[in-house]
């Protein structure tokens, strides 16, 4: 790892399509301005990390996702053919303007 010292305003060049530009250094941190080609992902750490957790736990899901392909332009929910259920609950006897009474 290159460690190096720079102050607001200064550069750093990585190849040569790819600039990290010191734009503000403040007591809470720095922010840099990264110019980069479209083709080259940039990433926070963290942010990469979660993206990278979230395919291992997707990779070994038990989601058989072949059926949920299968759905696909039928017109049925690909949640729906896993056995998802988004119905809303029953709002019998939830109404508040209802009065409730009771039979013995």
């Amino acid at each position: 790892m290159l460690i190096i010292a720079r102050r607001k305003g200064d550069r750093i060049a990585i190849g040569d399509d790819i600039e990290i530009v010191v734009t503000e250094v403040t007591r809470k941190g720095v922010r840099l301005g990264i110019s980069a080609p479209s083709s080259v992902v940039v990433l926070r750490g963290e942010v990469r990390d979660a993206v990278a957790e979230a395919n291992r736990a997707a990779a070994s899901s038990d989601i058989e996702l072949p059926v949920a392909a299968e759905q696909v332009g039928t017109g049925v929910s690909p949640l729906a053919a896993l056995g998802v259920n988004f119905s809303a609950p029953s709002s019998a006897g939830n109404d508040p303007g209802e009065e409730k009474t009771e039979t013995t």
